[in-house]
C-alpha cells in the first residue's frame, strides 16, 4: 500500500528535526567553554612537543630515516625493538620526519608559531598577534621558503631544507621556466607579495642612481666610510661638488638704524581702556591769533551757541494721533 500524504509529511518533518537537533548539540558542544580551554592547552603543548622534534630532527635524522622509510607507521611506533635517536622518542621522530622530510621542509616551524598564538588566544582570550594576517603571512611564507629551499639545495645531505613539496614545485617550475626563470620567479613572488602586504617601496633605488649619477661613486664611497661626510647625505637626491659651485665674494656693512619713538597713548580699540587728555594751559597773558580773538568777541556779544534756539516753537507730537487696532488678545483662525 502507498503511503498517506500525511504520513510522507511526518516523516519528513521527523527527519528535519533530527538534522535540526544534531546541528544544535554540535554547536552546543563547541561552544562549550571546557572544550575551548582544553583545544587552547592542548595546541599549546603541542607547538612545545612540535618544536622540539623539529629541532632534534636537524640532529639525528641520518639515524632514524632508514627506520622509518620502508615501513608503515603502526610496525614503526609498536614495534619494540626499534629504537630511535629523536629525543621526543618514536612519536617525535615520525612527527619530524612527517612535517620536515614529506612536507615543507625547515619552514615547517611556522606550524610552531600558528599553534602556539592559536592556542594562546583560545585558552586566555587574548591575541599577541593578529591571527588573520598571521595566517596569511605564514601560507606564503611556508610556500615561498619551501620552494626557495628547494630550489637552491642541490645536496643530498641537506634536501631535506625544502622538503618533498619544495623539491616537487622546484622540480616542475624548472622543467617549463628553467632555472634561471625558476629564480626570477621566486623573485618576483617574494617582490609581489611585499608590495600587496606591506606597500614596498623602491624610492631608495632613484635616490642611489642619482647619487651616483652626479657624483663620482667611488669618491663618495671612500669618503663615507672614512668619515669625511655624514653617512645621511646619501639621503639627498643630489649632491653637488666644491669645484661646481659659482661663488661670489662681496662685503657686508651695517646700518644703524633708529627705531621710531613708542606711542605710549592707549589704543582706542579696547573700550575697557581709560583715554587719557592732558589739556595744556593756556596763558593769559600770551597774545591770541585772529581767529581766537574774533570767537571771543562773540560770545561775548552774542552768548554761547544754544542748539535749542533752532527750533523754538517746536511741540512734542500727542498721543491722539497714534491709531486704534481693536483689543490686544490673540485670536487663531481655525
Amino acid at each position: 500500500m502507498a503511503e498517506k500524504p500525511q504520513e510522507k509529511k511526518e516523516k519528513k518533518k521527523k527527519k528535519e528535526n533530527r538534522i535540526k537537533l544534531f546541528f544544535q548539540k554540535s554547536a552546543a558542544f563547541f561552544k562549550n567553554e571546557k572544550l575551548h580551554k582544553i583545544t587552547g592547552l592542548f595546541l599549546l603543548f603541542f607547538s612545545g612537543y612540535l618544536l622540539i622534534s623539529l629541532t632534534s630532527f636537524l640532529f639525528t635524522w641520518q639515524e632514524d630515516q632508514d627506520k622509518i622509510l620502508g615501513i608503515s607507521w603502526g610496525e614503526f611506533l609498536f614495534q619494540p625493538d626499534l629504537r630511535v635517536a629523536n629525543w621526543l622518542g618514536k612519536l617525535g621522530a615520525l612527527c619530524s620526519h612527517l612535517f620536515i622530510h614529506e612536507w615543507f621542509g625547515i619552514a615547517s616551524y611556522i606550524f610552531v608559531l600558528l599553534c602556539f598564538l592559536a592556542g594562546f588566544r583560545i585558552l586566555f582570550r587574548f591575541s599577541i598577534l593578529p591571527l588573520k594576517k598571521t595566517i596569511k603571512y605564514s601560507v606564503f611564507s611556508l610556500l615561498w621558503i619551501s620552494s626557495f629551499f628547494g630550489h637552491i639545495v642541490t645536496s643530498s645531505d641537506f634536501m631535506f631544507l625544502g622538503g618533498k613539496f619544495g623539491f616537487e614545485i622546484s622540480y616542475w617550475l624548472s622543467s617549463i621556466l628553467g632555472s634561471v626563470g625558476t629564480s626570477l620567479c621566486l623573485v618576483f613572488a617574494l617582490l609581489t607579495f611585499s608590495i600587496v602586504s606591506f606597500n614596498l617601496s623602491f624610492g631608495w633605488i632613484n635616490k642611489l642612481f642619482l647619487l651616483f649619477k652626479k657624483s663620482d661613486p667611488t669618491k663618495i664611497l671612500n669618503t663615507v666610510s672614512s668619515g669625511e661626510i655624514p653617512a645621511n647625505m646619501l639621503q639627498n637626491e643630489t649632491i653637488f661638488e666644491k669645484d661646481k659651485v659659482n661663488t661670489v665674494d662681496f662685503t657686508v656693512s651695517t646700518i644703524n638704524i633708529e627705531e621710531p619713538a613708542k606711542d605710549n597713548s592707549p589704543s582706542k580699540e579696547n573700550p575697557n581702556d581709560v583715554e587719557l587728555i592732558i589739556e595744556t594751559p593756556v596763558n593769559k597773558d600770551e597774545p591770541l591769533d585772529e581767529i581766537d580773538e574774533k570767537s571771543k568777541e562773540l560770545v561775548e556779544k552774542f552768548g554761547a551757541y544754544d542748539p535749542t534756539l533752532d527750533l523754538p516753537d517746536y511741540q512734542f507730537p500727542s498721543t491722539d494721533l497714534l491709531n486704534e487696532y481693536g483689543s490686544t488678545a490673540i485670536t487663531v483662525n481655525t
